[in-house]
C-alpha cells in the first residue's frame, strides 16, 4: 500500500452529526444530553447509529452516575481503563471530571502506575489491581476477586466488571472511530508523556 493511500490515523474515520440534521425521534434522546456534555464529538458520532446510540446510553448512563460504586472508584476504573487503551479522548475528558468526582489532581497524575501508585490506598490497589486483571487476562481472577470483596460487596464488584468493560468498548469506540477532542481541549499531559 502506497503512503498517499494510508488514511491519517488522526483523522476521523465518521465526522460527528449537527444537532439539527438528526431525526426529530433521535434529537429527543440526544438533545438533553448535549446541552450538557463536553464529549459532544463522541455523542454526535455515535448518532450516525442511532440504534446503537440508544441501545449503548443506559449502560453508559448506570456505570457513570447508577451503579453502587461511589464516584471516585467509578473515575479510578475508567481512568486506568483508558490509560490501559491509549484512548486519549475519553481520559482526557475524565481526568478533567474526575477531581470534581473526589479524586484528587495527585491520584489522577498517579493513574499510569496503576496499582504500583505510592498514593493510593489498600482499597484503591485493589481496586486498579482488578482493571488491570480484568484487562489482560479477561477475567477475574479468584485472588483479586477475593481482595476486592474485603472492600466491596458481591454487587459492587459486579459493577468494577461492568464498568470496565463498559469504558473498555468506549475506549475501543473513540479509537476505531478516530473521535477527535472538542475544539477548546487539549489531550491530558499524560498521552504528551508517553
Amino acid at each position: 500500500m502506497s503512503s498517499s493511500t494510508v488514511k491519517d490515523r488522526s483523522a476521523p474515520r465518521m465526522a460527528p452529526l449537527a444537532l439539527e440534521d438528526l431525526e426529530q425521534t433521535d434529537r429527543s434522546i440526544i438533545e438533553p444530553l448535549y446541552e450538557s456534555a463536553d464529549t459532544r464529538n463522541i455523542l454526535m458520532t455515535l448518532a450516525n447509529h442511532p440504534d446503537l446510540l440508544r441501545e449503548w446510553l443506559p449502560i453508559t448512563r448506570y456505570t457513570f452516575n447508577g451503579s453502587k460504586l461511589k464516584s471516585p472508584d467509578i473515575e479510578l476504573i475508567c481512568l486506568r481503563t483508558t490509560w490501559s487503551y491509549k484512548a486519549d479522548y475519553e481520559y482526557t475528558h475524565h481526568a478533567k471530571l474526575a477531581e470534581g468526582r473526589g479524586l484528587s489532581i495527585a491520584e489522577i497524575d498517579q493513574v499510569p502506575l496503576g496499582p504500583n501508585g505510592s498514593i493510593f490506598s489498600n482499597r484503591q490497589k485493589a481496586l486498579l489491581r482488578a482493571v488491570d486483571k480484568l484487562l489482560d487476562n479477561r477475567d477475574l481472577p479468584e485472588s483479586e476477586w477475593q481482595e476486592l470483596s474485603h472492600h466491596y460487596s458481591d454487587a459492587q464488584v459486579m459493577d468494577i466488571v461492568i464498568t470496565c468493560a463498559n469504558y473498555a468498548a468506549i475506549s475501543l469506540m473513540q479509537k476505531s472511530l478516530r473521535v477527535q477532542l472538542e475544539e477548546g481541549f487539549q489531550k491530558h499531559p499524560h498521552f504528551h508523556r508517553s
